[in-house]
């Protein structure tokens, strides 16, 4: 894949991570977690949101290295993501995937999270 192919595919994974964390089955999942999980959990999204406006903030000519050096990770975690997504009641599982896609991008892009 190309970098630009990669930056795209990676904002549309998170995207779609956005989307299924703002769904009212997984709303609910979480609000029946203990404290500190719950915590993490909406934290979260906040996390996917940063990232989703710091990748589309990168100029491409920036990250390509880093794309094509994670793309392999990056796929990975998008295919472990979206299996994750498919099952929202299984928050502890969709946060612990998300987890890892984000700490691959943010070999690419510093998110600070």
């Amino acid at each position: 894949m190309t970098p630009s192919e990669i930056k795209k595919a990676t904002l549309k994974q998170l995207r779609e991570a956005r989307s299924a964390m703002c769904e009212p089955e997984y709303l609910f999942e979480v609000e029946a977690l203990p404290a500190p999980k719950k915590t993490n959990a909406k934290a979260q999204l906040s996390d996917v949101q940063l990232a989703i406006l710091k990748l589309r903030a990168a100029k491409l000519k920036n990250i390509s290295a880093g794309l094509v050096e994670s793309e392999g990770d990056l796929m990975s975690s998008i295919k472990t993501l979206n299996a994750r997504l498919k099952r929202l009641k299984e928050v502890e599982a969709v946060v612990g995937a998300t987890a890892a896609f984000l700490k691959v991008i943010g070999r690419v892009v510093a998110l600070m999270v």
